[in-house]
C-alpha cells in the first residue's frame, strides 16, 4: 500500500473498549465508527462544559442586568465592564471544554464514552482490539489501508532497464491468483 495512504488509528483518549464496529476485512469510509470506549476523561470533559454553560448564562444574565442598570443611571461603567469581562471568560471556556470534546471526536452526551471513527475510507488490514481492554493513547486499536491506489514492486531484469519509462502501462499476474491479471502505470 502507498504509505501515504494507511491510517493507524489510536484512541484520542484513555478508557475502556466496550464494542467493536469493525472487524478486519471491513470496507469502511471516512468517519464509519470503528468502536465505542469508554472514558474517564471523556466524562471529565462533558462535565467541565456544562459547568462552563452555567457560568455563561449566569454571566451573561448579569451583564445584561448591569448594563440595564448602568443605562438607568443606577450603576457604574466599571461595574458594566466587569460583568462584560466575567461573560467573555465564561464564554472562553465553554469553547474550550466543547473543543476538547470535538478533538476527542464525540458529540455532547452525558456519559464518558466516545466513538473511535475512521479517519480515511479503506479496508482494516489490522485489528488489535478487543472488547474489555484498557486503551491509552498510544496504543494502535486499528489499522486501515485505502486500496484504491497500490504498488506493486517489480524487478526488472538489467537488460530491459532502457525499456522501462514513467507512465508506461504495466500488466502484473500473481502467482497466487491465477488467471488473473492488474492493470497499472
Amino acid at each position: 500500500a502507498d504509505a501515504s495512504r494507511v491510517a493507524i488509528v489510536n484512541p484520542p483518549a484513555a478508557g475502556v473498549l466496550r464494542e467493536i464496529r469493525a472487524d478486519l476485512g471491513s470496507r469502511v469510509a471516512r468517519g464509519t465508527p470503528l468502536a465505542v470506549l469508554e472514558s474517564s476523561a471523556v466524562g471529565e470533559d462533558r462535565s467541565r462544559l456544562q459547568a462552563a454553560r452555567a457560568r455563561a448564562a449566569v454571566a451573561g444574565a448579569n451583564h445584561r442586568r448591569q448594563k440595564d442598570l448602568y443605562e438607568r443611571g443606577v450603576s457604574a461603567l466599571r461595574e458594566v465592564e466587569e460583568a462584560q469581562r466575567e461573560w467573555e471568560a465564561a464564554k472562553a471556556e465553554v469553547a474550550s471544554a466543547s473543543a476538547a470534546l470535538v478533538m476527542v471526536g464525540t458529540a455532547e452526551g452525558d456519559a464518558g464514552s466516545y466513538i473511535l471513527r475512521a479517519p480515511i475510507a479503506g479496508v482494516v488490514v489490522r485489528r488489535t482490539a478487543t472488547v474489555g481492554t484498557l486503551v491509552d493513547l498510544d496504543d494502535a486499536l486499528f489499522e486501515i489501508v485505502d486500496t484504491t491506489t497500490l504498488w506493486a514492486d517489480i524487478d526488472v531484469p538489467e537488460a530491459q532497464v532502457a525499456r522501462v519509462r514513467p507512465g508506461q502501462r504495466v500488466v502484473l499476474r500473481v502467482d497466487g491468483l491465477p488467471g488473473r491479471e492488474f492493470h497499472g502505470t
